[in-house]
């Protein structure tokens, strides 16, 4: 190859990495993004995203691979590509700008009163705004294949393993890149304008070739006639593809599950497996020309690997703790075998490349589509042995067909095709509904009772502990050790007591969990209360340990809605005497969606006059707890802290808590007022505890400052980021 033409080819492998890395990152934007403006479950808001992104995906590269044989000029139609997704990119971080909530609510509410369900209308919403830039990023791997082999006249089919590797390497450090810097450090705006700009730069490269580089007339030698008959009936390798996708999206699923009860939810466990997924990966595509004829020995290695990772597992969390940078390597190893099998089927594919690349990404993105549903909506009701149990029988299933397949020259007629696909579809669906119907399951090992469902997971220990993902929530409290608690019952008592001028009667709960701080309200008769909770697998925990969660599953006085808050507040125009944000770890993946600025103003005018807001406001850090601090500042005049900052309550009307407030609480009726007149076991001294000691002093007004919380920038879930702007910010204060 003249050496005019290997430049050339570096240019676009070049402009091929530089898509890869914009595509991750608008993915990770686009899945947080949405999860705000549409609401739902992590679990279910992640489904969505990827499963459209996905979708996308195979389209494009379908109508690509369709397509590409009839284009005189790749790299003209490649550079385009690029260039509009530069564009589409900016609209979408525009809408991002934009205020549209009223306008959701309203086509939220008007779903609701045609009896559509949410979810629905969340997917549908997704398309609409995903669809064309995603159909964009599927058409650039079969183009890009179409340029090297017509324009720059490569051969070797070798090369397009490397065009996928340095695809997905690129979207290594796209991953990498915005989780780490761009939205810790500037927010989801500024990630989505850096994607556009990285899009910008590839299709200036490859305009730049295109005007530079004078392409020979198309190669009619090349065979385009067998593949134009073919049709759209896939072949032995395409349908390997198809069922590579659905096993390792699958396993790509299953493993945001398991490293997040691993090494806790947070935003850097979502974005370590992301990374270290993509990157395994994308180093099996690299070696796969090495082992063209070793299908066999790599399907039972990955079956065999995939089946270990629950012992993994269970070493990891319950004995050697590993680190995820180190041990916890061992769950991407399957990940290696996944990315080979998926680059030795795709080289087979090598007499047309545009067209047959095209051909086998769509099937293999269509089957990644069937894996992540199946996982999200079965196989997270499952505990994780069955999980990677259905996973290894799926890529065992792959490999009889590979062999059976092997020994029959003349492919299947065309109604045993179909037969088999319908078959196929009939199983996939009957799979699916039957997820849908059952909404958790349960497992015992370790002393420890889980309860698996889509929305979460939830875990009784035998000393009654409760974790919810990972994540320590709560003590059960058979015999009322609740009393005292900063996150339960002094959430519910210090709203109370600030608000001491008449009995709260309408009082909303955001984040039910076990139902301890919605109960400890209910000691009030008066008090009827509204509670919000998201993870509905917590519905069964209420039943199971009924007396352990005071009945809060079947006290009349509680109203739970299975929702996030945000979309219930948006769609329900009650307003309360007392909002609680109950407990929620301000590191965790998506705490800013209920800590945000924006959510705080939909507190602000859900609120009766003289109403208070509740909020769980300090974990850890103290640049965490004044970016709270700051937040609520900028939508509320006046707050109070307990605890040292950990509760913190606000409103717009001046806060008042003393002996008299306390007086005027412990003389109501009922259980609460019972529990303050004995709060605190009486000490040696013989004086009881005292209750208002837990107030904080009054500190000097809080600085509103330059970085607040905010849906677009949500910073206080990075630790370190927090630490470092307010730091920043402080020491750029003018002093008093």
């Amino acid at each position: 190859m003249p050496n005019s033409r290997i430049l050339a080819l570096i240019a676009v492998l070049g402009a091929l990495f530089l898509s890869g890395t914009a595509s991750i990152v608008n993915q990770v934007v686009w899945q947080r993004g949405l999860k705000i403006q549409l609401g739902g479950s992590e679990s279910i808001s992640s489904m969505i995203v990827v499963l459209v992104f996905m979708l996308g995906l195979g389209l494009g590269a379908a109508l690509m691979g369709s397509w590409a044989r009839r284009v005189d000029r790749p790299l003209r139609i490649f550079a385009s590509i690029e260039l509009a997704l530069c564009l589409v990119n900016l609209l979408i971080a525009g809408l991002f700008a934009l205020d549209l909530s009223e306008s959701i609510y309203a086509v939220q509410r008007l779903a609701l009163s045609t009896g559509l369900p949410l979810r629905l209308i969340y997917a549908l919403a997704a398309l609409l705004v995903l669809l064309v830039p995603t159909v964009l990023m599927g058409a650039t791997l079969p183009i890009a294949s179409e340029t090297c082999q017509r324009q720059l006249g490569a051969r070797e089919s070798s090369l397009i393993t490397i065009l996928f590797f340095l695809n997905t390497l690129g979207a290594v450090l796209g991953a990498f890149g915005s989780s780490f810097v761009l939205l810790p450090l500037f927010g989801q705006r500024f990630s989505l304008i850096m994607a556009a700009a990285l899009n910008l730069v590839a299709a200036a490269i490859l305009f730049g070739l295109h005007l530079s580089f004078q392409s020979p007339k198309p190669n009619e030698s090349t065979p385009r006639a067998a593949a134009a008959q073919r049709g759209w009936r896939p072949n032995r390798e395409e349908m390997l593809g198809f069922g590579l996708g659905c096993v390792s999206l699958a396993y790509e699923m299953y493993l945001f599950r398991l490293m997040a009860l691993a090494h806790e939810p947070l935003p850097v466990t979502f974005a370590i497996t992301l990374c270290f997924y993509l990157l395994f990966w994308s180093v099996g595509v690299f070696f796969s020309s090495r082992f063209p004829k070793r299908l066999t020995v790599i399907f039972s290695l990955t079956a065999l690997m995939v089946a270990t990772t629950p012992y993994v597992y269970e070493l990891d969390r319950f004995s050697a703790h590993f680190s995820m940078a180190f041990g916890g390597l061992l769950y991407f190893i399957p990940c290696i075998g996944f990315g080979l099998l998926y680059g030795v089927l795709v080289s087979r594919s090598n007499r047309d490349w545009g067209s047959d690349v095209g051909r086998y990404y769509a099937y293999n993105t269509l089957g990644s589509c069937l894996g992540i549903l199946a996982m999200t909506l079965v196989g997270y009701e499952l505990p994780l042995h069955y999980g990677a149990f259905v996973i290894t029988v799926g890529i065992l299933v792959s490999l009889f067909y590979w062999l059976a397949s092997s020994q029959v020259r003349e492919p299947a007629s065309r109604i045993r095709w179909r037969v088999a696909m319908l078959t196929s579809c009939v199983a996939l669906v009957g799979l699916i509904m039957s997820g849908m119907s059952i909404p958790y399951s349960l497992s015992s090992t370790h002393g420890i009772r889980t309860y698996w469902g889509r929305d979460g997971v939830v875990e009784v220990f035998e000393d009654g502990d409760v974790y919810i993902d990972g994540l320590w929530h709560t003590h059960l409290s058979p015999g009322g050790q609740h009393i005292g608690k900063s996150y339960t019952w002094m959430m519910a008592v210090s709203a109370l007591l600030a608000r001491d001028d008449e009995p709260a009667q309408d009082i909303l709960v955001i984040g039910n969990g076990v139902g301890l701080t919605a109960s400890t309200f209910a000691g009030q008769p008066e008090a009827r209360i509204d509670a919000y909770e998201i993870n509905r697998t917590l519905e069964e925990v209420l039943r199971d340990y009924e007396a352990e969660t005071l009945g809060a599953g079947r006290n009349p006085q509680i109203k739970i809605a299975w929702m996030d808050a945000r979309s219930g507040l948006a769609l329900n125009t009650k307003q309360y005497d007392i909002i609680v944000s109950a407990p929620l770890y301000l590191r965790q993946a998506g705490s800013s969606t209920l800590l945000s600025k924006e959510y705080f103003e939909l507190l602000g005018r859900r609120l009766k006059p003289k109403g208070v807001v509740a909020v769980y406001a300090h974990e850890g850090t103290p640049a965490q707890s004044t970016l709270v601090r700051r937040t609520i500042a900028s939508v509320f005049d006046y707050q109070q802290t307990f605890d040292k900052h950990v509760v913190l309550i606000a409103s717009n009307d001046p806060i008042r808590i003393d002996r008299e407030a306390l007086a005027k609480l412990e003389n109501r009726p009922g259980v609460l007022a019972a529990q303050l007149r004995n709060y605190g076991a009486t000490r040696a001294g013989g004086r009881r505890a005292d209750l208002l000691a837990r107030l904080d002093r009054p500190s000097a007004p809080v600085r509103l400052g330059k970085f607040l919380i905010t849906d677009d920038h949500p910073l206080v879930e990075y630790i370190w980021a927090a630490r470092r702007l307010v730091d920043i910010e402080s020491e750029n204060e003018p002093s008093d």
